[in-house]
């Protein structure tokens, strides 16, 4: 049994936010979005800036004039869809090759992060989710613990990169926690949104989530979660996660409507993944 503080105490590569995430983390919390101050803050990162700007790209439509500069993607792409590439971007560069425990590779559980993010946004459009505006960051990073937890294992069993725990029930009874616990500790330390801290931890568990979180994006995100392996977008190497049924209630849509949903979601989920430069992975996902 591996409590949760002393996976996280071999948890090196993301203890801390990537630095661009850290330094981003305050427009995650919402308010007005200042771009200049946005500019100022990834700038002086030229790999980012470089990413972005050809991220902000792909995003237009085919034959669309080249985006010049940082500024010009802002006006082009908006700084909400800027602010949320540059998390993903920041993030996608400490992916290992593979997630051990999980047997799945890294192409794989980023396009299955792209698919829940685009979906999440999606759903919380159509009802007007009031924390709308954090539901694709909080799909994003929803399975963030899986990262901590593959980290700890590829130091300390190098033979669990071709295993897989199975469910998130089994995870917790291998190890005492699994990545939903393990994601919330993470998510806290990188000083994310509570809405988006309460999604990590409790997006598999909806009739165990405390009465005073935000449940409607944590329902946007088990519901996006269970849609993204219905479109054959898995993540982790099990059957995945299944639809609860309190999630059509919570949200005011019946499961068919969220299938349709979700079926209109995949030439955006493609763009999404395009533009994080992970359209490759696609073919394999």
């Amino acid at each position: 049994m591996l409590p949760a503080h002393v996976i996280l105490r071999g948890f090196e590569t993301l203890p801390v936010a990537p630095e661009v995430v850290a330094r981003l983390a305050p427009f995650l919390k919402g308010g007005d979005l200042d771009p200049a101050a946005f500019e100022q803050t990834v700038k002086f990162d030229p790999v980012l800036t470089a990413n972005l700007i050809q991220a902000a790209h792909r995003l237009l439509e085919p034959g669309a004039a080249p985006i010049a500069s940082l500024e010009e993607a802002i006006e082009r792409v908006g700084l909400h869809r800027l602010l949320e590439l540059a998390v993903g971007t920041s993030l996608r560069r400490t992916l290992p090759a593979r997630l051990p425990g999980y047997g799945i590779s890294a192409g794989k559980f980023w396009i299955h992060c792209i698919a829940v993010a685009t979906l999440g946004e999606a759903i919380a459009q159509r009802i007007d989710l009031p924390s709308a505006d954090l539901a694709f960051t909080a799909g994003l990073l929803h399975d963030i613990g899986q990262l901590a937890i593959g980290d700890f294992f590829a130091e300390n069993m190098p033979e669990s990169d071709w295993w897989t725990f199975g469910t998130p029930e089994d995870e917790r009874t291998l190890l005492s926690c699994n990545h939903c616990d393990i994601g919330k500790l993470v998510a806290e330390r990188w000083q994310l949104p509570l809405a988006v801290i309460e999604a990590c931890r409790w997006h598999h568990e909806l009739a165990k989530a405390p009465a005073g979180i935000d449940r409607g994006l944590n329902t946007v995100i088990h519901a996006a979660d269970a849609l993204a392996y219905s479109l054959g977008f898995k993540g982790v190497g099990y059957p995945g996660e299944v639809l609860d049924e309190l999630a059509p209630g919570q949200l005011g849509l019946s499961a068919q409507e969220l299938l349709d949903l979700a079926q209109g979601c995949r030439r955006a989920i493609g763009q999404n993944a395009i533009a994080s430069g992970m359209g490759a992975s696609l073919d394999s996902a």
